[in-house]
């Protein structure tokens, strides 16, 4: 089974830097072997780590952000694209692409973009010709093959783009200079010129936003989230630890709610897996959609809360860019700027208003 403390020495060699990519994704992919073992099983959202024991996703995606949160986006979102894959994709595709996947292939979806450069498809004689570019490109062209969404006749369609035969792609650095999730190189790419095969167009348009598919990635990245609001809380009860302050009453009220803070945590992951394993006559589509709304909402306040708490437990040391404390608060919080909080959290409200007056 996956823990972060059993890979410290490979979470430690990651750079910390806005343009080096993490080599060490394709070492614990090795280990873990997502595709191989989950398919065709992954819509149960199970995994295997080191060929014995299972270890449910939502468990692995923590211990990924308890690692390295940078690592734990890049791996989601290879996560997400498999599941895309296999939920829209021909048999024909499943095929070549889970093969690929096996083989230590890493996938990647790239939806975000500037309003005035979306990626748009335009026919040219007997072929597809694409133009506009992402932003925010997870794991850049160190991935195989990425999910990108573009426009065709006012509507979004998914495309599956194979990095190698485009080696015309090349990455903009111009946008990405972030505080934190460095090493998740998100940079911007354009794909003008880029041509596509029919049989690289991935489900129909407007699939991608398809729910519960689409709003469900909130839970998960919010594992990862949750398992760096572990690690702070490992590092500051370390930190007090060896300047013997845990019998400081206060540090014990900062411990006390700290604690408090991640069994919350704990259970929204426990209830995540639950959800996750119900099929559709046991819960429909807009509660699965509702229950991530209220755990990404729910993970956004528990972690600002520990990065506070934490702040204030440590002081001044944690501040320090040798502390074990600095960069993991710095990536939390670029990482918790994920797109539409205010929305997420006001679907919740609506649900609930609606099923009152149903009731």
């Amino acid at each position: 089974m996956f823990k972060a403390n059993n890979y410290q020495k490979i979470f430690n060699k990651i750079p910390d830097h806005s343009q080096k990519f993490p080599q060490e994704v394709y070492r614990l992919l090795e280990d873990i072997d997502i595709l191989q073992i989950t398919f065709p099983t992954i819509a149960k959202e199970k995994v295997l780590s080191n060929g014995k024991e299972t270890q449910d996703l939502f468990n692995l995606l923590f211990e990924m952000g308890r690692g390295n949160l940078s690592v734990g986006r890049i791996i989601e979102g290879h996560i997400n694209a498999l599941l895309l894959i296999d939920t829209f994709g021909t048999a024909k595709q499943k095929e070549k692409y889970f093969s690929h996947a096996k083989n230590g292939a890493l996938f990647g979806v790239w939806n975000t973009e500037m309003p005035k450069e979306s990626v748009k498809i335009r026919k040219r004689g007997n072929s597809a010709i694409l133009f506009g570019a992402k932003s925010f490109c997870t794991g850049a062209l160190n991935l195989q093959f990425a999910i990108v969404t573009a426009h065709r006749a006012k509507k979004n369609q998914m495309l599956i783009i194979d990095i190698a035969k485009n080696p015309q792609l090349e990455e903009d650095w111009s946008l990405w200079d972030p505080i934190g999730m460095r090493a998740s190189v998100s940079c911007r790419i354009d794909f003008i010129g880029i041509s596509i095969s029919e049989d690289e167009f991935l489900g129909k348009p407007q699939d991608y936003y398809k729910e519960p598919h689409f709003s469900w990635g909130g839970a998960r990245f919010s594992a990862v989230q949750f398992g760096a609001a572990q690690h702070i809380l490992d590092n500051v009860l370390n930190d007090l630890s060896k300047r013997k302050r845990t019998d400081d009453p206060y540090q014990k009220f900062r411990l006390g709610k700290l604690a408090i803070l991640m069994k919350t945590a704990e259970l929204w992951i426990s209830e995540a897996s639950h959800v996750q394993q119900q099929n559709e006559e046991e819960i429909s589509t807009q509660e699965r959609v509702n229950f991530a709304n209220m755990m990404r909402s729910a993970c956004l306040e528990i972690c600002e809360k520990i990065i506070s708490i934490a702040e204030k437990a440590v002081g001044v040391q944690g501040t320090m860019l040798d502390h074990p404390l600095e960069q993991t608060i710095r990536d939390l919080r670029v990482y918790l700027k994920q797109a539409g909080p205010d929305a997420a959290l006001a679907s919740v409200g609506h649900f609930i208003a609606i099923g009152k007056k149903q009731t």
